[in-house]
């Protein structure tokens, strides 16, 4: 974002020096070199060859099987690694992939393990058992080669997990427990003088809210900061590659902590990020790369990167956070009908919700439509724009008297123009732009933009006076647009923000150290799905789902995670407005008048609700988006781009409450500009109401124990 001056970044932008590593290929396909490989590793760390085992006696035959059991394990916490890879655009069912594991034959029956010389040491099985996927399976169909099933808990985790799931009606949305038995012999399960050993491997798999919504600001190429003494920030900022401050900004880094469901956050949960042994005065600038320059003085401006010249007290080198892929919108449908509504027709918060009373929707003000409620004047879209309605594109405008209410997380097919006032809680998932045209304020917002420090104790204050003030999330699968139309052409087509994927390399950010890649330089690099995959994934067919030899959306060189390859991800005219061929509209953002790519597209019946924009007719000459949109200057918002967010940002102080996430940034804004992070977004967001975009977090053990001892 920058400020009253342009700035080339060509130069810093060559200053990349990380080279990601070449990803594997597909577990599910190469389970037996995974197998070899884990084995390997856990065999050879013993220091014997698979002789010894054999010749060793009862004793060490037994010992040799705990160890081929150790190695089994490895393999299965590898392969659902790789698999939530693989499902990262979610679904209407994310978890298919794992529910089609349920009561299966994880590797395909008795795998040889060997040591690098190629003795085989072994043999290991595995068989899955995913609580709630089929709780009328008896376990019987769950054995080892040997015939050994598992503790018969009928889809009950066993007593030593101390927060055991009931079955299927305690697993919720975003998580699936699975139980693996892991059974290992030597030298083979046939063998009349084996040693056997049984090992049980207890998986949580977890959807839960993005890392990337701890900061105030986050790109993924490159963050930059170029303003004027005055520009204030409060709360972290990070980049998945470099990030500069140029000019007279003034960052105030804040803490993070572990994600978790409760709204109490504590001392305990502060991340140490610099690993200093005090997590008491952590946060500041991260990237993946380096840090270019220096906020003026602040709280808490600590840099972290991988440039150690540049690092001096911390030794922390942050990693690229993945961003969400919302680009697949079945999953935000389910949470969309699943959510228990918080606010009465009137926009007046429940004193006790009800069960039966759900689906998101979102209320805009007209007592003219047929449609609107009697007692209030609202109108109500519910749960999905787009399907039912044959309008894909919503326009929401409100004021102080009449705000756009807002309650959970509703869907949109197509694109959002929206401004004024906004009341409750909760987001609009776009799958087209999401333009901001003009300022848009919470109606009953936070009693302040921060807590009044950065102790725990301060901000768990904040968070609980605050749990039920207005929040709203502005989600788009494209890009976010700000104010009247005008915009920074020249920091929009900046070196800095190249987002060729072709030549983004491994690490999917243009102008790195890999974006040369040997031989691939200029080719996608993806992985594809194979009939393997597919058949775990996408077991039903589903057309929208994994299909053989398609590509990974998220993999390789897949930057924007729409499994498509693409010249530069955006580009102008991914800004025109729909109703517009991109083949005419302008080729530049205007300046100030609106007419980018379609500032004069007539706001007709394409855009559902446009009728309820009062006054705005084309009786009246206000019919057009140059015509609608004005200064956005304060946004009360959390705003997430899975391409571009800009445009200007003028008009007086501007202010943003909320953050700002985005893959790239071309924004100009005021000479007074500030960031307050919202501090409900800490920890996950469970503070919110608005359901945060989800990725998967990874595998987590809930325990390792032996089931029946030594044979």
């Amino acid at each position: 974002m920058r400020g009253y001056r342009y700035t080339a970044r060509g130069a810093r932008a060559a200053r990349g020096r990380r080279r990601a590593a070449r990803r594997a290929g597909s577990a599910l396909v190469l389970v037996t070199v995974l197998l070899t490989l884990v084995g390997i590793v856990a065999v050879s760390s013993l220091g014997l060859a698979g002789a010894t085992y054999t010749a060793a006696g009862e004793g060490g035959r037994r010992h040799g099987a705990e160890r081929v059991a150790d190695a089994g394990l490895e393999l299965v916490r590898a392969y659902f690694t790789d698999l939530g890879k693989k499902s990262s655009a979610l679904g209407p069912n994310p978890f298919v992939g794992y529910e089609s594991l349920h009561l299966t034959d994880l590797l395909g029956g008795a795998r040889d393990i060997t040591t690098p010389a190629g003795d085989v040491v072994g043999q290991v099985a595995a068989s899955v058992y995913v609580l709630g996927a089929d709780p009328a399976a008896t376990d019987a169909r769950w054995a080892d080669p040997l015939g050994q099933a598992l503790v018969t808990h009928q889809g009950v985790l066993p007593s030593v997990y101390s927060a055991a799931p009931a079955g299927a009606a305690t697993q919720p949305l975003n998580r699936r427990d699975i139980v693996v038995l892991v059974s290992a012999a030597v030298p083979s399960f046939t063998s009349p003088t084996r040693g056997v050993a049984r090992k049980e491997l207890a998986l949580s798999v977890n959807l839960a809210a993005s890392e990337v919504f701890d900061y105030a600001y986050f790109m993924h190429n490159w963050g930059w900061m170029s303003g004027p003494n005055g520009w204030t920030f409060n709360g972290n900022m990070r980049s998945n590659a470099s990030f500069s401050w140029l000019g007279g900004c003034t960052l105030n880094g804040s803490a993070r902590f572990d994600h978790s469901d409760s709204l109490v956050l504590s001392d305990a949960a502060r991340l140490d990020d610099n690993g200093d042994g005090d997590n008491t005065n952590d946060g500041g600038t991260y990237a993946f790369v380096q840090v270019d320059g220096n906020a003026a003085l602040g709280a808490q401006r600590d840099r972290y990167d991988s440039d150690q010249t540049d690092v001096s007290a911390n030794q922390y080198h942050p990693p690229q956070v993945t961003l969400p892929n919302i680009n697949r919108q079945e999953y935000y449908d389910a949470l969309a009908a699943d959510h228990v509504r918080q606010y009465d027709d009137a926009g007046n918060r429940l004193a006790t919700p009800s069960a039966t009373n759900t689906g998101a929707r979102v209320g805009v003000y007209d007592p003219t439509d047929p449609a609107a409620d009697s007692s209030t004047g609202y109108v109500w879209y519910e749960r999905i724009i787009g399907d039912d309605e044959g309008k894909a594109n919503v326009v929401l405008v409100g004021d102080a008297a009449h705000p756009v209410i807002i309650d959970g997380p509703v869907v949109v097919r197509g694109a959002v123009l929206l401004r004024g006032t906004v009341t409750g809680q909760g987001a609009l998932y776009a799958k087209g732009n999401i333009y901001v045209a003009g300022s848009v304020s919470y109606a009953n917002g936070p009693t302040s933009p921060r807590p009044a420090s950065d102790s725990t104790e301060d901000i768990n204050t904040w968070r609980s006076d605050n749990a039920e003030k207005d929040a709203l999330g502005l989600f788009s699968a494209e890009n976010v647009f700000f104010g009247a139309g005008s915009a920074p052409t020249g920091y929009f087509n900046d070196p800095a923000n190249q987002n060729r994927e072709a030549s983004a390399g491994l690490d999917q950010t243009n102008n790195t150290a890999d974006d040369a890649d040997g031989a691939g330089a200029g080719v996608w690099e993806v992985d594809t799905y194979t009939a393997a995959d597919v058949a775990v994934l996408n077991p039903s067919g589903d057309p929208l789902g994994p299909q053989e030899g398609a590509p990974i959306p998220g993999s390789g060189e897949d930057v924007d995670g729409d499994g498509v390859e693409d010249a530069r991800t955006t580009v102008r005219s991914d800004f025109t407005l729909p109703g517009v061929d991109k083949a005419t509209a302008p080729t530049s953002f205007g300046t100030g008048n609106g007419d980018f790519g379609g500032g004069n597209r007539v706001l007709d019946a394409e855009w559902l609700g446009a009728r309820r924009l009062p006054g705005w007719s084309s009786a009246s000459g206000c019919s057009r988006y140059r015509d609608v949109a004005g200064a956005a200057n304060r946004v009360d918002a959390v705003i997430y781009s899975n391409h571009f967010v800009v445009g200007s940002m003028t008009g007086g102080p501007t202010r943003v409450n909320g953050a700002v996430i985005a893959r790239n940034e071309a924004l100009t804004a005021s000479s007074d500009f500030q960031i307050n992070h919202d501090a409900r977004l800490l920890g996950g967001g469970a503070a919110l109401g608005m359901h945060l975009p989800r990725e998967w977090k990874p595998t987590t053990v809930l325990y390792v124990r032996t089931t029946s001892g030594l044979e």
